[in-house]
């Protein structure tokens, strides 16, 4: 300890003296005197942490701990007390009641509880009425030219596809299905059109096949009218009558082979239905014989595979 600490401190060193040993060991030497903390402030607080455990190891816990239940003991006591004023004073100011009212209670309760039950039943019948009533009753044509007029897109769902499209790429091409449809301002002009719809969502469907619908809706946005490999042409011929589309409104890239692979198609039909026809009206004549049903058996074995599993078989062997 410099003489510049004692100064500051007088009498510093000599508390921790008498607290430790006071001889000149290193087991005696208090540790805020070693060489490793510098400075009088660093010493202070490790004497005031000194102090404070000490303070703690001096505590008589368990007499604090019975003042602390014998405090927790007066609060309960004087806690019940007041709940007994409490409904002391409630009874006191709790008015006579006469014998019978419990049972007018009881007859009252009933009266309401059944009046309550039947009033629920009868809005629940009436609000459930009046829906399904406004379910069957369509919407005028008002609110239908309302509605076209608050919404400028629509939902087209076509067998379970849905796309969303605006009403004018329709209104040009007003004798189509859907250009009519754009003109629709009554519930039976649109379902004439249409196979269902939903003001509410904005909705109207078409039970066709979605596959062709692409093509279809191509012609109202860019005006033009095409046809992929992949539709069978007679399929899209009669989805283009359903739409009320003529066929001739196909781009030139299209026509020929549109109408080529019909007219092949129509073709192969015909050829396929006479040859049909040619062989239910051949009828095969093996007599009355003996072998004549063992002749038979073997011409259909070998002669028509569709008619046994056998056939089928002998006539993949040959």
């Amino acid at each position: 300890m410099t003489s510049e600490d004692a100064s500051e401190n007088p009498g510093y060193m000599s508390q921790f003296e008498v607290l430790f040993n006071g001889n000149n060991t290193d087991e005696g030497i208090p540790p805020w005197t070693m060489q490793s903390f510098q400075g009088m402030t660093q010493r202070k607080k490790n004497y005031e942490i000194y102090k404070f455990l000490k303070t703690q190891m001096n505590r008589n816990l368990p007499l604090e701990i019975t003042k602390l239940r014998e405090h927790e003991a007066r609060l309960i006591k004087q806690a019940s007390q007041m709940n007994i004023n409490i409904i002391r004073d409630k009874d006191e100011e709790k008015p006579d009641i006469p014998d019978n009212i419990s049972n007018i209670e009881d007859s009252i309760s009933l009266q309401s509880s059944d009046y309550s039950e039947a009033e629920v039943i009868k809005t629940e019948e009436d609000s459930a009425r009046s829906q399904d009533s406004c379910e069957d009753v369509p919407p005028d044509a008002e609110t239908i030219s309302k509605h076209r007029s608050d919404n400028p897109k629509a939902f087209i769902n076509v067998g379970g596809v849905v796309h969303e499209v605006m009403w004018k790429i329709f209104e040009p091409k007003s004798r189509t299905r859907l250009g009519r449809l754009s003109h629709a301002r009554s519930h039976e002009d649109i379902m004439n059109l249409v196979d269902s719809y939903s003001l509410e969502e904005n909705e109207y469907y078409f039970d066709r096949d979605p596959g062709t619908f692409n093509c279809v809706l191509n012609y109202y946005r860019v005006g033009k009218l095409h046809i992929i490999d992949e539709i069978c042409p007679l399929d899209f011929a009669e989805d283009l009558k359903f739409w009320m589309i003529d066929d001739s409104f196909l781009e030139f890239c299209c026509q020929g082979k549109f109408h080529d692979r019909k007219d092949f198609i129509h073709a192969e039909i015909a050829k396929q239905r006479n040859a049909l026809e040619e062989k239910e009206e051949e009828v095969e004549d093996f007599g009355t014989g003996f072998f004549a049903p063992y002749q038979r058996a073997l011409w259909d074995l070998f002669e028509k595979p569709q008619s046994s599993p056998t056939a089928k078989v002998m006539s993949l062997i040959s």
